[in-house]
């Protein structure tokens, strides 16, 4: 059997998106905090779907040991809410997951540092793609323990804005770039990238890396 594969909850969401909307749902992918009710503040769903009065939050996972007590406060939130519903996508992974390694900070520098060269050559998605994996890789050297393995957008933004690594406003515009990612990640070649998303990305990711180089990382 090959090494265990994790889907990402774009790919998750992709999956469920033909079945929802034909349903007559709307489908909201990683919302910003501004499009969620008052008492999701400081939880950010990996989607929202709604129609008419119906209501529901969408939430990808492993459903691992260290998740179980993140859902189970979850739910316990929404349970005082009748008027939303939360729901919950079990990913099935294998336990022989492989961590993924931390890359060595000199490594993620020179990659940031040929980002707006790759836009200006190759153009704005290859860029976008790229900048979005060296996001990822800065963001795991800063916290490695938390983001050894791979995590969703939404949980990915969560840990890096509660560790005030990146700022509300940063991680709405993070939001906007990783649905763009995403689209274009899965066949989508007319998406809008400018050049600005590009160099916030790399802000964002310049960031990441003094914050690991004088922290030494986060440990979770």
């Amino acid at each position: 059997m090959s090494s265990a594969h994790v889907q990402s909850d774009a790919a998750i969401l992709q999956m469920l998106l033909p079945s929802l909307e034909a349903e007559g749902f709307r489908v909201f992918m990683h919302p910003a905090p501004s499009f969620l009710p008052p008492f999701m503040q400081g939880y950010q769903p990996d989607a929202i779907v709604t129609k008419g009065e119906k209501k529901i939050a969408i939430e990808v996972t492993s459903g691992s040991r260290e998740t179980g007590p993140r859902l189970k406060d979850l739910q316990k939130m929404f349970a005082s809410h009748a008027d939303w519903e939360l729901r919950i996508i079990y990913v099935p992974t294998q336990q022989t997951d492989q961590a993924i390694p931390v890359s060595p900070q000199a490594v993620i520098a020179e990659n940031l540092d040929r980002l707006l060269t790759v836009h200006d050559q190759a153009g704005p998605i290859p860029a976008l793609l790229t900048g979005w994996s060296v996001f990822e890789a800065a963001a795991r050297s800063l916290t490695p323990q938390a983001l050894e393995r791979p995590q969703t957008t939404g949980r990915l933004l969560e840990i890096l804005a509660s560790d005030g690594a990146i700022t509300p406003d940063e991680a709405d515009e993070l939001r906007r770039i990783a649905r763009l990612r995403n689209e274009a990640a899965h066949g989508r070649l007319d998406v809008v990238v400018t050049r600005e998303q590009i160099e916030t990305l790399a802000s964002v990711i310049r960031t990441l890396l003094d914050l690991s180089g004088s922290e030494g990382g986060l440990s979770a």
